[in-house]
């Protein structure tokens, strides 16, 4: 693949899918390093490249040879190629959450009190046991990850301590990663028990899942209890309202549907028209805000009467950017970096 990228057969993008594509862990993951290795990175960042190498070497034709009879290209000319490039930029950007999930996967974690049905619901997702469920509250003392796949959505799970005051030192300890893990999560799934009449839900519990970015109410054991499928729920005042309040169980066939389409409401995977388009690393996101940001310092320049080769500067910035990105003009320890993550084994 390196050999291939210096003997300009693909681009750093191209290179780059080749790995995603060796790691992906997910059919939605494969298939958007499958488009990115078919150029669908590449293809949508032409345009914007064309329109500004276009308005730097029109610039330069005119200040290098001046008695040479070649039109100078109108500001308004110039202020819509580069907003039709700022515009491409900006939404190019927004696809860089969505590549870190879709790669990544979504930090999940699951809180609720003791014996709520957490670990239960670990289990179903998982497909196996793969943490340790009993009738008797506090089972679960320490987290307890698993990766599964929620619809077309990577989970990072981690079943956590039921949250609750207690005098023992090693459940203290876990009720305090579990605070740690739902801190720091992308999504939050708090599980009330729903079994009980009326279920008991934690202040506490409900105000850390408000934190995260994202956050499910979620009431199990349905079966037991059919009536919480239609309960009318009262959150506590000040507290933010979570993505979606569902009813499951770990038990029954389809029981877990409701909460897979929340789940997949919250991270929605876009249109087949993005495959191949996503930005799913740091260096590709890096590479595209300043280009962007430079984009928008020449349209402000433009904007502000300044001198043409004030809006020079910048969209040469611009593109240099671009050619970071997709290896064009990257330096060599860029591409070393790039490349660090390949290995070949025997």
């Amino acid at each position: 693949t390196k050999r291939a990228f210096l003997n300009g057969k693909m681009d750093l993008t191209e290179a780059e899918a080749v790995i995603d594509l060796i790691d992906a862990q997910s059919a939605a993951a494969a298939k958007n390093a499958a488009a990115q290795l078919d150029g669908g990175l590449r293809r949508r960042l032409e345009p914007v490249q064309e329109a500004l190498i276009d308005i730097t070497s029109r610039f330069y034709a005119v200040v290098d040879y001046p008695d040479e009879d070649i039109e100078d290209i109108q500001p308004q000319q110039i202020r819509s190629s580069l907003q039709i490039a700022a515009d491409t930029l900006s939404a190019l950007l927004d696809t860089a959450q969505r590549g870190r999930v879709l790669k990544n996967g979504v930090r999940t974690a699951i809180v609720g009190l003791p014996n709520a049905g957490k670990s239960s619901l670990l289990n179903a997702l998982a497909g196996y046991d793969r943490a340790i469920v009993t009738d008797i509250p506090g089972t679960t003392r320490d987290t307890v990850e698993e990766t599964v796949t929620c619809g077309g959505t990577l989970l990072r799970l981690i079943d956590t301590a039921g949250i609750h005051d207690t005098a023992d030192a090693v459940e203290q300890l876990g009720v305090e990663r579990s605070r740690k893990a739902a801190e720091t999560a992308d999504l939050v799934i708090a599980v009330v028990d729903g079994s009980q009449t009326p279920p008991t839900v934690d202040e506490d519990i409900l105000a850390l899942a408000t934190k995260a970015p994202h956050w499910i109410l979620a009431v199990s054991k349905d079966d037991l209890n059919p009536a919480v499928k239609t309960a009318v729920w009262q959150l506590p005042k000040g507290l933010r309202e979570p993505d979606a309040l569902v009813s499951f169980n770990s038990v029954a066939p389809g029981g877990l549907d409701l909460l897979v389409d929340a789940v997949q409401s919250c991270f929605p995977a876009g249109t087949p028209a993005d495959a191949g388009s996503l930005l799913t690393n740091a260096r590709q996101e890096s590479a595209v805000r300043r280009s962007l940001e430079a984009v928008r310092r020449a349209l402000a320049a433009l904007d502000s009467g300044l001198t043409p080769d004030a809006v020079l500067t910048d969209a040469e910035e611009a593109l240099e950017a671009i050619g970071e990105l997709t290896g064009r003009t990257a330096k060599e320890e860029i591409v070393g970096a790039v490349f660090s993550r390949f290995c070949v084994g025997k």
